[in-house]
């Protein structure tokens, strides 16, 4: 996935609190998306895609996995 912005760059602090509450893997199950905003829907749309790409990776490794629309 394409962003924009470059990521910014880190004080060796910063990288060790990311580092510490960072998890060394996620679990596809657990995905959820929180879209606070009242507009057009379009970041739904783009999550919808992106948990459909992600369902399609895990199911080659028959993972099962809900349908993306119930994450959403």
């Amino acid at each position: 996935m394409e962003y924009y912005i470059e990521p910014a760059e880190q004080t060796d602090e910063v990288k060790a609190q990311l580092a510490a509450i960072t998890p060394e893997s996620l679990n596809p199950e657990e995905l959820t998306l929180i879209d606070p905003a009242c507009g057009s829907g379009h970041s739904l749309v783009e999550a919808y895609e992106l948990f459909k790409a992600i369902e399609a990776r895990h199911r080659e490794q028959q993972v099962v996995l809900h349908r993306p629309r119930q994450r959403l």
